[in-house]
């Protein structure tokens, strides 16, 4: 037969500087309660109490040694009850010292009830801030005739400091994609894409209407993310790759923060990560970064751009066993996400130690 453990015992603390008082305390509500004696001289009266649910004082100081106990529950505003000692009647201060330790104990559910109330608000919410961060990314993958992207977005807590967009810019044969990885994650991690992300719709606007083109070009991107988060001090910084991909030319210019894993590029029978650095955006003021060139084929290709969370899911001594590994899988996923996260054994549920996000990019011959 299955039993339930015995409750734990109330802790009731002594204060005393009396053998005997201690002896005789002992006796009578050791049965009952869980006994700690402390010397009066080493335990001031107005010293928290908080690890136990009743507290006898017999400091001479404080009254005639050895006379009267001052019994109380451990809040220092509580007043304390007078009992006179030695005891005519034991039961009744066993009776005393457990009432006042079954309200402490309800106090102290009420209190951790006010906790469990202020913890739902806060998950409350965090699930409001991931809906609304979830509405920032791409809500579907882009598709035509000559390219597909689609993104993966998974986070290790409800807020991620993972960020990625991609959109038409100028014309149809033109997109723009973007990974950043903000360092941490959750709610101060959080806010920094937000502000990513409302750069890019600026830029996206000042586009539409012919004040801006910075959006054209990926290392101009990056700075002025770098100067954003500069401006608004809020002492975080990130790594970005950013892209711009040109079908009708098959070529793609890029520029990189500080980003690893670097993405990796399948084509012609080949994998390579591609090469590129830069210091990570949010660090230094007035940075400058450029941009690389690279031919994407006419037979087709498949590109993935991944944040360093996917590290943790593959297996490797060293980062760059690891990127190996991830160029592996990529090279043998012919583009498609879901091969790609079925071969790093990811699945709905997971626990991931860090945000992951993917964004698969397949051009067609």
């Amino acid at each position: 037969m299955i039993q339930l453990p015995h409750a734990p015992r109330p802790k009731v603390r002594v204060i005393s500087t009396d053998d005997q008082i201690l002896l005789g305390l002992s006796q009578c509500l050791e049965p009952h309660f869980k006994i700690e004696w402390v010397q009066a001289s080493q335990w001031p009266l107005d010293r928290s109490h908080s690890d136990v649910q009743v507290v006898i004082h017999t400091d001479p100081q404080a009254v005639q040694a050895g006379q009267i106990l001052l019994v109380s529950k451990p809040n220092l505003d509580a007043n304390w009850i007078e009992v006179r000692w030695p005891t005519q009647d034991p039961n009744t201060l066993v009776q005393l010292v457990r009432t006042l330790a079954q309200q402490q104990r309800h106090a102290r559910q009420a209190d951790w009830g006010i906790e469990q109330e202020v913890l739902q608000v806060l998950q409350t919410d965090q699930q409001a801030g991931r809906a609304i961060q979830s509405r920032m990314l791409p809500s579907h993958a882009l598709s035509n005739e000559k390219i597909h992207i689609e993104l993966g977005f998974f986070p290790s807590l409800l807020l991620s400091g993972d960020f990625a967009d991609f959109f038409q810019a100028d014309r149809p044969s033109r997109i723009m994609v973007l990974l950043a990885d903000v360092a941490g994650h959750g709610v101060s991690s959080a806010m920094v894409t937000v502000v990513i992300k409302n750069l890019i719709n600026r830029l996206r606007r000042n586009m539409e209407r012919g004040s801006s083109f910075d959006l054209l070009s990926p290392s101009r991107v990056l700075e002025r993310i770098n100067n954003e988060l500069q401006f608004t001090a809020l002492g975080k910084h990130a790594t970005v790759f950013c892209a711009l991909i040109d079908s009708d030319q098959r070529s793609m210019t890029y520029s990189v923060a500080g980003h690893t894993p670097m993405p990796i590029l399948a084509q012609d029978g080949q994998v390579v990560s591609l090469q590129g650095k830069g210091r990570p955006v949010g660090l230094f003021d007035a940075v400058e970064y450029s941009e690389t060139v690279v031919e994407l084929s006419e037979q087709g290709y498949h590109l993935c751009l991944a944040s360093d969370g996917v590290l943790d899911l593959l297996s490797g001594q060293n980062t760059r066993e690891r990127t190996d590994a991830l160029a592996m899988l990529v090279g043998q996923c012919d583009g498609h996400l879901q091969k790609l996260t079925q071969g790093l054994s990811w699945h709905d549920g997971t626990t991931l130690p860090d945000d992951v996000t993917l964004l698969m990019i397949r051009g067609n011959a």
